[in-house]
This record gives structure tokens, sequence and C-alpha cells, in this order.
């Protein structure tokens, strides 16, 4: 399932760590440990679009679809208030 958050070693690429993304905390506590022995780790998480379409059931050729759309669509609204800050004199 696509909704778990994964902690990396960026060397290796070797996935150290899983948990739901409701424990994302659990996933960051475990990374600063692994820092603190001196790994370089990334934590990874799923994005927004990839959590509702896996909540909606969206697979395989329609995630593909989904996934270009929500793309797309950002593209098109490159000067919207989601890619601006509310201060923003443009």
């Amino acid at each position: 399932m696509s909704t778990l958050v994964k902690v990396i070693d960026e060397t290796t690429q070797t996935v150290l760590f899983t948990c739901p993304i409701e424990d994302m905390a659990e996933a960051y506590a475990y990374a600063q440990k692994m820092e603190d022995l001196g790994l370089s780790v990334q934590v990874i998480s799923p994005s927004i679009t990839r959590t509702l379409a896996d909540s909606l059931g969206i697979h395989d050729e329609r995630l593909n679809a989904y996934e270009e759309s929500v793309t797309q669509e950002m593209e098109d609204h490159d000067c919207s208030s989601c890619a601006t800050t509310p201060y923003s004199k443009e």
C-alpha cells in the first residue's frame, strides 16, 4: 500500500522503517535515531493526491490518468492562491 511512510538509507536506498501515514511521527523519531547513529536517512511520505487515490480505490491505469490530470490542473493554475502567499504582490 502506498500510504506507508518510509525511512530509507540515502546511501543504499534500503528501506529501514515503514509505518502507516497516521503514525508519521514514529518515522521521524526513527529517522532522528538513525541520524544520531551517523546514518544519512530520508523520510518519504505519500503525497496528498496519492493518499486520496488510495482512499478512493484508484489503481493501475486509472491512477496514472488521475495523477496526470492533477499535474495538468496544477500547471494550468500556477498563478492561483495555491502557488503564491497571501501577502504576495503578484
